[in-house]
């Protein structure tokens, strides 16, 4: 913890490095190298963020889950978020599909559509039935603003 707040106070113009260590690291410390570059001023940057969502590293995803649930959405990190979605347990696909439902990007509704028809048998009900949940509120969405 003494590290991470040493690092963010001095780790200002220093994105790169830090960057460059996170990529090195896995775990805890990637999940603090992670939580150090949200707080670096002017440096957030949401598709790395998004990208991280799908790193293999649990803890990593976890954090930058986090920080992507506080962050405003922005279209150029859709892509990256459904992806994520594809590649992660059911437990992180239930906080990324929050984060799509509060996008309200309409672009999810084919994507997950989609990717329903395909992994039918894979899914588990209550996780097709939330992502049903979320296409329908995307949909009304869509409608209430045409």
């Amino acid at each position: 913890m003494l590290t991470r707040q040493l690092m963010e106070h001095y780790g200002s113009g220093r994105f790169d490095w830090i960057r460059e260590r996170y990529e090195q690291s896995h775990g805890d410390v990637a999940s603090d190298l992670l939580r150090v570059m949200s707080r670096l001023p002017g440096e957030r940057n949401e598709v790395f963020f998004a990208l991280q969502a799908s790193n293999p590293d649990t803890a990593a995803q976890d954090e930058a889950l986090h920080h992507l649930e506080k962050m405003p959405y922005s279209g150029a990190i859709g892509r990256w978020l459904f992806d994520a979605y594809r590649k992660t347990d059911e437990t992180r696909r239930a906080r990324l599909l929050a984060i799509m439902e509060r996008s309200k990007d309409h672009r999810f509704v084919d994507l997950l559509a989609e990717m329903l028809q395909e992994r039918a048998e894979e899914l588990s009900l209550s996780e097709a039935a939330a992502a049903g949940r979320v296409m329908r509120r995307l949909l009304i969405a869509i409608l209430l603003l045409a």
